[in-house]
């Protein structure tokens, strides 16, 4: 379990676009993740004073960031197969 301690909800979002999670906040989620938890799932305790709405809005937003995430990618990663594949028959054709 990774704990963030908050201050307010408003902590988690990025200032210039509510949407996207604080730069700071997903560098330390990958960093933590990859050190601690490789391969794993993990669970995040938001710890702070917060009403219901509050909990939903970062539950949210951190669920949806991480989706549209988890969709680049796996996008990139299809399509880097393919880059692959042309630039081996590419290099084996000359």
């Amino acid at each position: 379990m990774i704990t963030i301690e908050l201050k307010n909800a408003n902590e988690i979002v990025h200032p210039f676009n509510r949407n996207l999670i604080n730069d700071t906040l997903h560098e330390y989620l990958m960093k933590e993740g990859r050190e601690k938890y490789k391969e794993q799932q993990f669970l995040l305790f938001f710890k702070g004073n917060f009403n219901e709405t509050e909990k939903q809005m970062i539950e949210r937003t951190i669920h949806q960031f991480y989706m549209k995430e988890k969709k680049w990618y796996k996008f990139v990663d299809h399509y880097d197969d393919w880059y692959r594949l042309v630039g081996l028959f590419c290099i084996k054709g000359k």
